[in-house]
């Protein structure tokens, strides 16, 4: 029994390993997969004016050489209804 609980332990601890760290708010994929990128910083500014949201959003990235990426971001879906919060 201790050995079969040993067991899955390691295999879940081998599982979370495999997975990479992310974020919530914008991906990139490069289409070379050898090439690493890297968001340095990120500034955002969000205005509401009552009826509209607008999301201003400036980004620093870096890469090992030049190449072509795939940018994701990732927007909620429109409310059904708004409320002060």
């Amino acid at each position: 029994m201790n050995n079969k609980i040993g067991l899955i332990t390691v295999w879940m601890l081998l599982i979370s390993l495999s997975f990479t760290v992310v974020s919530g708010d914008k991906g990139m994929v490069p289409f070379n997969p050898l090439i690493q990128i890297e968001e340095n910083a990120q500034n955002a500014i969000i205005a509401w004016n009552g009826t509209e949201e607008v999301l201003i959003l400036s980004t620093d990235v870096t890469s090992s050489e030049s190449t072509l990426v795939l940018e994701l971001l990732p927007l909620p879906s429109n409310p059904l209804e708004v409320k002060e919060g």
